[in-house]
């Protein structure tokens, strides 16, 4: 079963590259007839090129495994190119132009009804009535009607997982977000309806009522000692040839162990956001942080008089991005929030300026109120208390604020934004009338 479904994804992920090949050489020969003395047509570079969902094409004598495989398992190959190019088309800041994929960046399938069929719970029959698979077994995390695609997906040391999605809503059916927070700013009660969270690297969330979350030192020690590991396979995939069968295998030591330690701080992380959701009351206020720019690297620092470079920092900044990144403060919001939904509880994003240095008894800031990183003690008023446990009362009362002199749900629920600031994994590199172009002119022609 496991050759014959790594067969279908190669032969996917074939198809979609094809295409790809396919599409720049159909661009190169259009800027070529562009560029031509005989064409008298407009330029189209700035519109949406048509796609077709050809693929017989590809069939030939040179590639007579594609024969091999049904071909809906093709067809869907070029439906999520197509797909891939009308979400850039859509919102190019957010998806970006599609390029090709190597075997362990695109080494998953997309199957859709065809080629699939429910047995029971946890019981899946892959393949068609020529292409047979077999039953494939899974642990389902919830009961959810029957999908209408289904996406497999093979990892770099060897484990299979199997991913749907449905309509099913998780949590019960609220009213929509605005009008909860228009209430509760209206509300008497609210101080006693928030909870403040303060997020950091030793303990990942403290929160107003008391409590703190960090992982036990039995995981982080597991944790170091896989990281250990990991740079020693590391080096060994260094000093192996490339394309070799060893390097391959230490290369999926490294993947196994990365996981490993992706998985016990993806538990923590959902276990903290499950506990924190359960004892919550109807808000929580967690801060926001520009986690981006905290973890940006040391900028070089130069003497203006003998242009010598200077010390800059740079290691421990390293040591400090490495840490904030391992904390996955990030991923904290996100479970959080989905947790939250669960139950029927809003989240709110609430600056984080100061807030370390701000008093949540007498609102005096001051840098000086931190002795030290645990103890927090007030200049004016002599208040003492832990500096998370301050931290973390302070964001709840910027939380309540927030609600009650919030304009727009938008602004209390996503914080602070800046409209300069463009959003998503891409950017808008040409503009025509208002609206992003499809596609770069730059590199719509491929350098033959």
């Amino acid at each position: 079963m496991a050759e014959m479904l790594a067969q279908w994804i190669g032969c996917q992920r074939v198809i979609k590259n094809a295409k790809h090949d396919e599409l720049s050489y159909l661009l190169w020969l259009r800027k070529r007839a562009i560029l031509s003395p005989s064409w008298r047509e407009p330029d189209p570079q700035g519109e949406g090129f048509p796609l077709d969902q050809t693929f017989s094409q590809f069939k030939t004598g040179l590639t007579p495994w594609l024969s091999l495989v049904p071909s809906q398992v093709l067809r869907n190959g070029v439906v999520l190119y197509q797909r891939a190019w009308s979400n850039h088309w859509r919102n190019p800041d957010h998806f970006r132009r599609p390029r090709r994929k190597r075997k362990w960046a695109g080494n998953s399938i997309w199957l859709t009804r065809e080629l699939f069929r429910f047995l029971g719970p946890g019981r899946v029959e892959l393949g068609t009535a020529a292409h047979p698979i077999g039953v494939l077994t899974f642990v389902p995390h919830r009961e959810i009607p029957e999908p209408a695609s289904i996406t497999v997906t093979r990892t770099r040391y060897g484990h299979w997982f199997l991913s749907y999605a449905s309509d099913r809503l998780e949590g019960p059916e609220l009213r929509p977000d605005g009008e909860r927070l228009e209430a509760l700013a209206r509300d008497p009660d609210l101080d006693a309806k928030v909870l403040g969270i303060d997020r950091g690297v030793r303990i990942l969330a403290a929160c107003s009522n008391g409590t703190a979350h960090a992982m036990e030192e039995s995981l982080r020690v597991r944790v170091q000692v896989l990281e250990r590991r990991k740079r020693h396979y590391q080096r060994g995939v260094a000093r192996k040839p490339k394309g070799s069968r060893r390097r391959e295998k230490a290369q999926a030591k490294v993947s196994r162990n990365a996981a490993r330690i992706r998985n016990i701080r993806e538990d923590f992380l959902k276990k903290t956001a499950h506990a924190i959701a359960q004892v919550a009351p109807e808000v929580t206020a967690l801060e926001w942080l520009n986690l981006k720019g905290m973890t940006r690297k040391a900028k070089p620092k130069r003497d203006e008089r003998t242009g010598a470079w200077q010390r800059n920092g740079a290691t421990c900044k390293t040591a400090l991005n490495r840490a904030l990144a391992n904390a996955g403060m990030g991923n904290l919001g996100i479970y959080l929030e989905q947790a939250l939904r669960r139950v029927g509880k809003l989240l709110v994003r609430v600056p984080a300026a100061h807030s370390s240095q701000e008093c949540s008894a007498c609102a005096a800031t001051d840098p000086g109120n931190r002795p030290d990183q645990a103890t927090f003690l007030c200049k004016r008023c002599g208040h003492a208390e832990n500096a998370d446990l301050n931290a973390a009362r302070v964001i709840r009362k910027r939380g309540i604020a927030l609600i009650r002199t919030a304009g727009t749900a938008g602004s209390a629920r996503t914080g602070p934004t800046r409209s300069d600031r463009l959003k998503g994994r891409g950017e808008v590199r040409r503009s025509k009338g208002g609206k992003p172009s499809a596609a770069p002119g730059k590199r719509e022609t491929p350098s033959f």
